[in-house]
């Protein structure tokens, strides 16, 4: 196909979807209501295997032609590498929260509908193959739709899923990112979203339908857990056996201290008994009464001696 005849082509597709959102963006604010309801989710039993539908939060495209441009309002998402040789990478962000932490991923894929693809012969063998990279975490990796641009775009890691086929038709079709969602969910690695891109060589780009175009075509990312078993029980169960350990230790010793203490001070009682030998004290000032007595009766002896002189004299 002559290099004219494509970007003819193009902005015919282009002016047809801006046509598109025009018509989107009467009906946005029910759409956005709609959309947050759809993201809640009831968690599964622990143990149990579920699905989730989980709908996109933000999506955008970013472009190298127009690096300082933001695509966040459009209703396309472009990935590939157009003719004229400029990388298109998509930008999606799903909230997780409805998964528990530790759950076990079974599957995971990333669902978007296509509305044309465009190739050329050069690398058939590359067309169409769309690669996932989770964004680095952190706050200044992250990205807002209505700021991202090829010139700002979030840092990224290596793909930790093999590229998937979209396809060169319209339709829905499914990019698999079940290792992806484990690094999210089994391993705690931050969610900020991901970038789909193309090989970065191959002349071929895809438009896909964008949340802003209403939610039949919603990109949305299907989820097979199994919920976690919780370990935390036998953690308890240890922590009880300290309670009454240190219950039991504290009640015999304040007891038995207390108990001696009263004794000690009774023992004073004795020092009574030293105010009652004080009595014979007293009994030894009775014991000079009858030391007089006998002095006075001597004074009658000298009565006879006078009255028998009396007679002698006679």
């Amino acid at each position: 196909m002559p290099r004219s005849t494509r970007c003819f082509f193009h902005l015919a597709l282009r002016s047809l979807l801006g046509l598109a959102v025009a018509i989107a963006v009467l009906t946005a604010g029910a759409l956005d209501g709609q959309h947050a309801q759809r993201n809640v989710h009831a968690q599964a039993p622990e143990g149990v295997a579920a699905q989730v539908t989980l709908y996109a939060t933000a999506d955008t495209y970013v472009n190298a032609f127009a690096p300082a441009t933001n695509y966040g309002g459009v209703g396309e998402l472009l990935i590939g590498r157009s003719s004229s040789g400029y990388d298109n990478w998509s930008l999606l962000r799903f909230d997780l929260t409805s998964i528990p932490t530790g759950s076990t991923i079974n599957s995971a894929t990333v669902q978007m509908y296509a509305d044309v693809a465009l190739t050329a012969a050069d690398a058939p063998e590359s067309a169409y193959q769309v690669t996932v990279n989770r964004h680095v975490g952190g706050i200044t990796n992250l990205w807002a739709e209505g700021g991202v641009t090829w010139n700002n775009k979030p840092d990224r890691y290596v793909a930790d899923d093999a590229a998937s086929t979209v396809g060169a038709s319209s339709g829905w079709y499914n990019i698999t990112v079940t290792n992806a969602v484990r690094q999210w969910i089994q391993n705690g690695a931050a969610q900020n979203g991901m970038t789909l891109r193309g090989d970065g060589s191959s002349t071929w780009f895809t438009s896909f339908r964008s949340r802003e175009l209403g939610a039949t075509y919603h990109p949305r990312l299907v989820v097979d857990y199994t919920a976690p078993t919780p370990t935390s029980t036998p953690t308890a169960t240890s922590t009880l056996t300290h309670t009454p350990t240190a219950t039991r230790t504290n009640t015999p010793t304040a007891t038995r201290t207390s108990t001696p203490t009263a004794t000690v001070t009774l023992t004073p009682t004795p020092t009574g008994t030293q105010a009652i030998t004080s009595t014979p004290t007293r009994t030894a000032t009775t014991t000079f009464t009858p030391t007089r007595t006998p002095t006075r009766t001597a004074t009658p002896t000298t009565s006879p001696l006078i009255s028998g002189s009396c007679p002698g004299t006679l």
